[in-house]
Order: structure tokens, then C-alpha cells, then sequence
């Protein structure tokens, strides 16, 4: 016989089968009828056994099916689903699209224009606000992909996001993947969060103070190159030791390099790091050690303020300008922008209502042309004077006095801080 599963489930759950004799009352017994004319286990044993192998099969599609549903729901809540649109414009793409501030995806850094709402009609918003929760620089990765085309798609790092009005401006890094998304084609946009940054590290204890060897009355400008002094009494070094020469009315005044040549206390030493600046002609003079071993790594530190994302800069090409809320140049902000022009000479920029001020390259060089590229992603951050903009984006800059921190022996950072 062949039984469905609801009259397999209803018979199993009702206890049609049973060990009670058969009979006209009971149907599903196991058992031989009073009588002995029927018996039960025969006729109904059999039948048992096929309504609990369809019942069995019943439960697990039921259970195959809850857990796909469950699987789906999951993936619909990390995943937006948009259809492309081909323009170019920072502005609204429209609802259930999205966009690229470039036509070619396939290098460099741009902006994605996402709306706030998905290709289905539903409320992308907090999707879109998970872009941005991590405290790391950059925030995630995100995969856009053709539905049904797995061949079309692209990798980027989501290094920022930006409110608008029906949309969000979403700053992106270029990974992987050939691109080529065509005009109306449905594209899933699939997103992995990078965890936040860990604490600030302990800070290390204070090495000891360097010993004075002796002093000098020749007056040298502080710089780098070849310096020659005269010490009032011998060193007793050689030739590559390294000295540090500090001021003696403000520690905060040094140079530091290994001595190159001797002649009595006539001293030549080969200045590679400075701190301060002027013409003094009172010195102290101390034998530092040679750089020590890289320390262990500290555990990360906690994620600062961080820069401010500006978008792309108006204005012109050697006076730019760049729409927000900074309204006052105090506290050293950091901001991030695309460059809408490149600079053919010296460059200005305004940033919200502060007053117009130059831009320098990391080093402090005035710009001259071709530093700032229109289309490019820069970070540029006040110094007191200017906006100078980081590492990548200039020249490389000289030493500072924290770079002292890596050399050791009587080389003290404190204490020349005194």
C-alpha cells in the first residue's frame, strides 16, 4: 500500500498501530485477533513500518526547508541588492541603484553612490551605516557582483562613508576583479567588517641620563653634514663612535652623528640627526651608543579622531576648496578629499569656513606644480601654518627629534627634553 504523510504523521501520532489484539475496533493491532481468524501483526506491521519511513522523510524536507529559509534571511541582511547605473555624477543614482564617481573600476581609489534603497524597495540605511563601524582605517571589504554573472564583479576596501540626501557616499580602495557591469544589470553587493583597532600600548620606562664626556665653546649652526668642534679636554673616543652634542641652555637644541676624524681635542663628527635649530657656541658633549636591537611589539593602540572625509574639492586649479564643518584651524585636524583639479603652482586651500592657507608636501616644500593630481584621494593635516600632506602624497621629510627614540646607548629623549 502506499500512504501519504499526513495519514502516516496522524496514525503514528494517534497510535493506529498498537500491541493490542487486531479486531473490527482496532484496526492497527499487532496482535492475533481473539478469535484467531486474523493476524494483526501480519497485516499491520508492514503498513507501520512504510507510514514511519514517510513520516521520517517528511520531517527532514521540512527541516532542509527551514534551514534555507533560515540561510536566506541571514544573507539578505548583509547583502544589498541594486541594479547599475552608468553615470558618473556625485548625486542620488536613484532608488534601488547605485553608482561609481568613474567609469573604469578597475584601479585606484573612487567613490560608490549607493541609495538608501535597496533594488527591492527595502531600507538599505543600516546596511549602509555597518560600512563605517569600524574604528580601523579601512572598514571593510566589499564585493560587487552580477547576479547571475559571477564573471562581473569587483573587490574594494571601504575606506570611509558620507551622508546625502536619498543616498550615501561610500570611499573606496580598488582590490580585485575585471569589473564590467553594464547599465541596468542587478548587482548583490556583499560586505565583510574589519575589526576595530586594539588599545595604546604601555609606555616603556626611562633609560638612563648620557654622560657629559665634555664641553665646547665653538659656535656651529645646528644642521646636518660635517661639524667640526673643539672640546676643552680630549674624549678619549675613536674615530665612528657616536657623540651627541646638546646645548647647554636648552637640551631641545642637539646634533648627533659618529666622529670622523680627530686631532687632539679637535673633533669632526658627520651630523645625521638634529633637533631644534640656530648658531650656538655652548655645548655639551656625550658619547651616545649605536642604535639597539628593535624592542618587542606592543599590543595596538586605540583608534584616534582620525581624519575628516571632505569629498571631492571645488574651486580652481591652484586655489581649492572643500565644503564641511571645520570652522577653526586649532587642534592639528586631519582631513581626507579628492583632488577636483591638478595644481599647476603653489596651491591654497580653503576647508569650511577657515581661512584660506597653503599647502605644503610632507616635508614642508611648497608645492610647484603636478603634487596634487585631479581625481586622486589625499590626507593633509594642519601643522600650525599649513596643511601638509601626508607621506604618499610628497616628498619625503627629514628627521625629527622623536626619531632620537631609536638609538640607543647615552642617546636620552627625556632628558634632553629637560
Amino acid at each position: 500500500m502506499t500512504i501519504g504523510w499526513a495519514d502516516a504523521v496522524q496514525k503514528l501520532v494517534n497510535g493506529y498501530w498498537n500491541s493490542d489484539p487486531v479486531g473490527p475496533d482496532n484496526l492497527g493491532g499487532f496482535d492475533e485477533a481473539v478469535d484467531g481468524s486474523r493476524a494483526g501483526h501480519e497485516e499491520n506491521f508492514p503498513a507501520a513500518l512504510e507510514a514511519v519511513g514517510v513520516a521520517a522523510q517528511y520531517v527532514g524536507q521540512t527541516a532542509q526547508q527551514a534551514q534555507e529559509a533560515v540561510n536566506t534571511i541571514a544573507a539578505s541582511q548583509s547583502t544589498l541588492s541594486l541594479n547599475w547605473d552608468a553615470g558618473t555624477a556625485d548625486a542620488d543614482p536613484g532608488a534601488g541603484e547605485v553608482r561609481a564617481s568613474i567609469a573604469s573600476l578597475t584601479a585606484g581609489n573612487y567613490t560608490l553612490y549607493v541609495s538608501v534603497t535597496n533594488a527591492d524597495g527595502g531600507d538599505a540605511t543600516n546596511v549602509l551605516a555597518g560600512y563605517a563601524a569600524s574604528t580601523s582605517a579601512t572598514k571593510g571589504r566589499l564585493r560587487l557582483v552580477t547576479v547571475g554573472n559571477s564573471s562581473r564583479y569587483v573587490d574594494v576596501n571601504v575606506t570611509g562613508i558620507a551622508t546625502a540626501t536619498g543616498y550615501r557616499k561610500v570611499s573606496v580602495a580598488y582590490v580585485a576583479g575585471p569589473g564590467g557591469f553594464v547599465a541596468g544589470d542587478r548587482l548583490a553587493l556583499g560586505f565583510a567588517r574589519t575589526g576595530d583597532k586594539g588599545d595604546i600600548g604601555n609606555t616603556g620606562p626611562t633609560g638612563p641620563a648620557p654622560t657629559i664626556v665634555s664641553t665646547s665653546t665653538t659656535s656651529l649652526a645646528i644642521g646636518t653634514g660635517s661639524k667640526t668642534l673643539v672640546t676643552a679636554v680630549g674624549l678619549g673616543l675613536g674615530v665612528g663612535a657616536n657623540i651627541l652634542v646638546a646645548s647647554t641652555a636648552n637640551a631641545a637644541n642637539w646634533m648627533y652623528g659618529p666622529i670622523t676624524a680627530i686631532a687632539g681635542t679637535s673633533i669632526t663628527f658627520n651630523c645625521t640627526l638634529t633637533g631644534g635649530s640656530g648658531t650656538l657656541a655652548s655645548w655639551n658633549v656625550s658619547q651616545s651608543g649605536v642604535q639597539g636591537p628593535t624592542g618587542a611589539t606592543g599590543p595596538a593602540g586605540a583608534a584616534g579622531a582620525g581624519s575628516v572625509w571632505y569629498g571631492t574639492s571645488a574651486g580652481t586649479a591652484n586655489a581649492q576648496t572643500l565644503s564641511g564643518p571645520l570652522a577653526a584651524l586649532t587642534g592639528h585636524p586631519s582631513i581626507e578629499f579628492i583632488a577636483g583639479y591638478t595644481n599647476t603652482a603653489g596651491l591654497i586651500l580653503t576647508v569650511g569656513t577657515t581661512a584660506a592657507t597653503a599647502v605644503r608636501t610632507a616635508a614642508g616644500a611648497v608645492l610647484t606644480g603636478g603634487e596634487v593630481v585631479a581625481g586622486t584621494k589625499y590626507e593633509a593635516t594642519y601643522d600650525g601654518s599649513y596643511w601638509r600632506l601626508d607621506g604618499s602624497a610628497g616628498a619625503a621629510g627629514g628627521f625629527d627629534f622623536a626619531m632620537l627614540m631609536a638609538i640607543g646607548g647615552g642617546v636620552n629623549i627625556p632628558y634632553l627634553g629637560k
